[in-house]
């Protein structure tokens, strides 16, 4: 007769740890983890065509307005002329040299009206801006029976022979103010320093340009002192654009601007 083996009691061995009852998986001592998530039922949504996005444009350029605060430059609409940013005011640029006409020559000229063809006086004298640069009225000479009068520069033409203007160009304005301004006649002779302090020379001449009309630049004659060396005994051109002021009995000018005849 076959012997059974000692029967094992359901729990505890013989150690007195308690065992797995068998046929029955170990337990976890894992944390319980989550369920898997699914994915959503249905289509991907990259399987849906999405509506194209708008391109932002900037705005059309004959429409568009500047930003506030900001400002743009201004640009030329198709069909329709530029309009440039005004400037500001350029200093005087004097014409060339073939078309000066000489003070000393200037004085003599008759005053012509242009309408009437009458010989109003002839020019004594010259009256400029309180620049010394733009010619305002032309100063006829005076005679014992008529006193010397004055033909406002505004619509006038200096010639080669004459200076026609038309009359009534100041007609119903107060002139009283052209009495008081400059005339050429006083810078003759004046002396003419560097702004650092070397003698140039002096005012022996003065050149009007026509088309301005305006005074062109001033001739100088070298003296006796100061730079003659320099200057080699001949006379010299000095344009009005580099002189700095005018005193009493002194003109203060820039080296740089003198030229030779």
């Amino acid at each position: 007769m076959q012997q059974q083996p000692p029967s094992q009691p359901p729990f505890g061995n013989p150690y007195g740890e308690p065992t797995q009852p068998v046929g029955q998986p170990p337990p976890s001592y894992s944390e319980p983890t989550q369920p898997i998530s699914q994915p959503p039922s249905g289509p991907p949504e990259s399987a849906f065509p999405q509506p194209p996005q708008p391109i932002p444009q900037e705005p059309e350029r004959a429409g568009a307005q500047p930003f506030q605060g900001q400002e743009q430059a201004p640009t030329q609409v198709a069909g329709t002329p530029f309009a440039p940013t005004p400037q500001a005011p350029q200093p005087y640029a004097p014409s060339g040299r073939g078309n000066w006409v000489s003070f000393s020559r200037l004085r003599g000229h008759p005053l012509i009206d242009i309408l009437t063809g009458k010989t109003v006086g002839t020019v004594d004298d010259v009256l400029l801006d309180q620049q010394r640069r733009a010619i305002q009225a032309f100063l006829t000479k005076g005679s014992l029976f008529h006193k010397s009068s004055l033909v406002p520069a505004r619509q006038a033409n200096i010639g080669a022979d004459a200076v026609t203007f038309q009359p009534g160009a100041l007609a119903g304005q107060d002139t009283s103010w052209l009495e008081a301004l400059p005339k050429a006649s006083q810078i003759i002779g004046m002396r003419v320093l560097s702004n650092s302090g070397q003698l140039l020379g002096s005012v022996e001449e003065l050149r009007i340009d026509p088309e301005g009309p305006s005074l062109a630049a001033l001739e100088l004659a070298p003296e006796h002192t100061g730079i003659p060396h320099r200057l080699g005994g001949a006379r010299r051109l000095l344009t009005v654009n580099s002189v700095i002021s005018y005193g009493p009995d002194t003109i203060i000018a820039m080296e740089g601007g003198l030229s030779e005849l």
